[in-house]
């Protein structure tokens, strides 16, 4: 590049002009040759051909070409439209067996019943029940709804339905029990009872376990009359009989004093508790054989023989028992002769009979002996 002012080259990124001093002004060299050559070579180029052309230099930053978005053709339209309708179905047929559900329809169920909306309850647990027929549960709320609406036999008959499902369903239990207590059925309880398992009772009676009555005198066998008495039962009476009959209904009361005499054979007792509520225990059976021991045949001394001066039998008398004898070889009872000390042997030959009557009546066997006295 040459000074504008003295035509001098310029030094690369001088401001002023090494030779004239003056401000430089940087003009182009001019050559006429090189644009008269320019000026042909556009001539002979084509409109529109920018082969040969030599681009300005452009400082500028070219700006950056956003990628072209891809217009969507119908058929992907159409799938995606389909597969949106698809999912709407399902998730429409979910919301549908949702509100169909067992669970949901058993809340609302159970939602009516604690708002006292009894119809609309027992609509939402005809549906359960249609649903699922084997669960309790639906069972045992169909009986609440049913005696909030004071309907005593329907609650019964649906709590039946649910133990016949399952006999150990203790929501069912506890509810009959109180439907019972609220109206003074404590018979109905008592036939629960009988038919409860240990593990029921304990988890659903346990206000109904009655104490049993408890003998003075264990069940079993005995040789010798006894006396039974029971022992007192806080807040409780006793009943009892001795014919194997229900003492429930033909008990004969306990009075806590005067015992239960046995005597010979066999004998049951059925004895049961009665509290305030009249709620019964447990009746219990108490089975007792008196069998007395035979009776040795009597021990007499001398037992017999011939004799010259006067003798005196003696007989050996059991405790609790008596002698009797005879004389002339009959034989003796209780209204024979009773023995009291020694017997004198009288004159002649003759037999003597002896027997041995306990305190129970029972009769030994006959003891015969001769004696003959000749003085």
């Amino acid at each position: 590049m040459k000074c504008a002012n003295c035509g001098a080259e310029l030094i690369l990124g001088s401001v002023y002009c090494a030779a004239c001093g003056r401000e430089a002004m940087i003009v182009p060299d001019y050559n006429p040759e090189e644009e008269e050559l320019e000026v042909n070579i556009v001539k002979d180029m084509e409109p529109g051909d920018d082969r040969n052309v030599v681009p300005a230099p452009n400082n500028e930053k070219t700006p950056e070409k956003k990628p072209k978005k891809k217009k969507l053709s119908k058929k992907n339209i159409a799938a995606l439209i389909a597969i949106i309708l698809v999912v709407i179905l399902i998730v429409g047929v979910i919301v549908v067996r949702n509100a169909n559900s067992y669970e949901v329809q058993y809340e609302k169920a159970y939602s009516s019943y604690e708002h006292k909306n009894y119809d609309k309850a027992q609509k939402s647990i005809d549906k359960c029940i249609k649903i699922d027929a084997k669960r309790t549960e639906s069972y045992v709320l169909l009986a609440k709804v049913l005696y909030a609406q004071k309907d005593v036999d329907g609650a019964f008959e649906a709590l039946d339905e649910a133990l016949k499902i399952n006999p150990g369903c203790e929501d069912a239990i506890k509810t009959k029990i109180k439907i019972c207590e609220e109206n003074g059925d404590y018979d109905t309880i008592m036939k629960m009872m009988d038919k409860a398992s240990d593990d029921i009772l304990k988890s659903c009676f346990s206000d109904y376990v009655i104490e049993t009555p408890v003998p003075s005198i264990e069940p079993g066998t005995y040789n010798d009359d006894i006396e039974i008495k029971f022992d007192k039962i806080a807040g409780c009476s006793i009943y009892y009989t001795t014919d194997g009959s229900d003492p429930r209904a033909f008990g004969i009361e306990y009075d806590g004093y005067n015992g239960i005499k046995l005597t010979g054979g066999e004998t049951l007792i059925k004895a049961v508790s009665k509290d305030k509520r009249g709620v019964y225990s447990k009746v219990v059976d108490l089975n007792y054989n008196i069998s007395y021991e035979a009776i040795d045949m009597p021990s007499v001394s001398p037992d017999g023989g011939k004799f010259t001066e006067q003798t005196y039998v003696t007989v050996d008398v059991p405790s609790g028992c008596t002698a009797y004898y005879t004389w002339g070889n009959t034989t003796p009872n209780d209204s024979s002769t009773k023995y009291s000390g020694p017997i004198a042997v009288p004159e002649g030959n003759n037999v003597l009979s002896v027997i041995i009557v306990d305190a129970h009546g029972l009769y030994s066997g006959v003891f015969r002996g001769n004696y003959v006295y000749m003085p």
